[in-house]
């Protein structure tokens, strides 16, 4: 089901919104967008313990397809970010309930797990144009740290004076 809005009043710009509603759920959850350097929009989200891609064009009408975005080793998939290439970050937790970073390319998963001593968790949260990754990893003491890849090699970073530790 697709509904699309228009808003605006003298003055003030014009906006269309879409309603997302990925078929047969009863609730669709999108996290990111391309930066639509296309004539099309890419979404990635999540809709109960499945991941989607939706498609969504507006030649003279706003349409929408949407394809699952799922790994054959996970129970869960929650994609967070895709890029104008395609390619999307995420999380996907496997059958031993252990939750692990993601990227998605050409539909080929890569699990992107931080080699910093004491990680336990990694989470990609953007994927910028060039492929670069940009996240967080908790460690070993529950402290959480900021993250990049690029170009295959893994940064840390942490912001100065912050308190890692979450609560």
């Amino acid at each position: 089901m697709h509904k699309a809005i228009r808003q605006s009043s003298p003055g003030t710009p014009s906006y269309n919104y879409t309603v997302l509603s990925y078929p047969g759920s009863l609730s669709t959850f999108a996290s990111g967008i391309n930066h639509g350097a296309t004539s099309k929009s890419e979404i990635v989200g999540v809709v109960g313990s499945q991941g989607f891609l939706a498609n969504v064009s507006e030649k003279k009408s706003t349409t929408e397809t949407y394809q699952a975005v799922n790994y054959h080793v996970a129970t869960f998939v929650n994609p967070i970010d895709i890029n104008d290439s395609g390619q999307i970050v995420g999380v996907y937790v496997d059958k031993s309930n252990v939750s692990h970073g993601f990227e998605r390319s050409s539909g080929k998963f890569s699990t992107i797990a931080v080699p910093f001593a004491g990680a336990t968790n990694t989470i990609p949260f953007a994927i910028n144009e060039s492929g670069e990754i940009v996240g967080g990893w908790t460690d070993n003491s529950g402290a959480t740290h900021g993250f990049t890849l690029i170009g295959g090699t893994y940064a840390s970073f942490d912001y100065p004076g912050a308190n890692l530790h979450s609560g």
